[in-house]
């Protein structure tokens, strides 16, 4: 059984990105004593 449930405010479709003004960042805990910090760009 398969559902399909759409959120509102959730377009689909082809998304042209800005590459000079596009980043994805993310943050990661270290035996909870240090965040290690990273970003893709």
């Amino acid at each position: 059984m398969t559902t399909t449930e759409t959120l509102p405010g959730y377009v689909t479709g082809t998304w042209t990105i800005d590459e000079t003004h596009t980043e994805v960042g993310f943050s990661v805990r270290h035996l909870m004593i240090s965040k290690v910090r990273g970003s893709f760009t």
